[in-house]
């Protein structure tokens, strides 16, 4: 599984997969739920220099998440982060840990943007409705796990299969592959407000994939009327 595969590299000290772990329990998220470890992991992160860990440790210090709410440990991360944010573009800077905790969460809204719902159906089984994956051999998107690649090579991934990843491209139009790849690409954007944004909540149906190595009958082709009486029961 993926908790295990970046547990391991969090006690490695690496501190992206530490603010990860600590990510993942925060919210029990491909992890059981624990608070008090996330806030551990976190510190771990933020001793490294990691924004992404010294925000969110503000952020629980600011709200009393999971922790004794203590605004002077809060200022003193938030002024940590905002120090360190200057040293790269990819973080958006607040003045303030107030207007950060007001303005910067990511909410995942409830209507659907192009390719959530392809994406959810037929990708989040293995890649994690939140971009943070289910099974070690997936790329987490949410860290950018293979978002290094250029467009095209992406929608041959998409189209034609990867590894032990089946191939769309005879499933669905070429469309829908070019909307969900967008989607994934919103990833890293969002995982970026940590511990702040509201993670997207697993749908009624929900399919689980297996990695196709360990299962070859894992994948099946999904036959929409069945899908569609299933729903139609669970309303009843």
């Amino acid at each position: 599984m993926t908790a295990a595969k970046f547990l391991a590299r969090a006690r490695a000290g690496h501190a992206a997969s530490q603010n990860l772990v600590g990510f993942m329990l925060f919210f029990g998220e491909a992890a059981p739920k624990n608070r008090a470890e996330a806030h551990r992991w976190f510190h771990a992160a933020a001793e490294q220099g990691n924004v992404q860990a010294q925000r969110n440790l503000a952020v629980m210090h600011y709200l009393g998440a999971g922790v004794p709410r203590d605004l002077e440990e809060a200022e003193r991360y938030f002024r940590l982060a905002l120090e360190n944010a200057h040293a790269g573009p990819r973080f958006r800077v607040y003045e303030s840990i107030g207007e950060l905790v007001e303005r910067g969460g990511a909410v995942v809204k409830s209507e659907q943007r192009p390719g959530e719902a392809g994406y959810v159906k037929f990708c989040a089984g293995c890649h994690g409705l939140n971009g943070i994956a289910a099974y070690v051999h997936s790329p987490s998107f949410a860290i950018g796990e293979r978002l290094e690649q250029s467009e095209a090579t992406l929608l041959r991934s998409i189209a034609h299969g990867r590894g032990e990843m089946p191939g769309w491209g005879n499933k669905l139009p070429a469309q829908d592959l070019i909307e969900i790849l967008r989607f994934v690409r919103s990833f890293p954007a969002i995982y970026e407000f940590g511990i702040l944004q509201e993670l997207r909540r697993p749908p009624d149906l929900y399919f689980l994939f297996g990695p196709m190595r360990q299962n070859p009958f894992a994948f099946q082709p999904i036959d929409e009327d069945d899908v569609e009486r299933a729903i139609k029961q669970k309303r009843r």
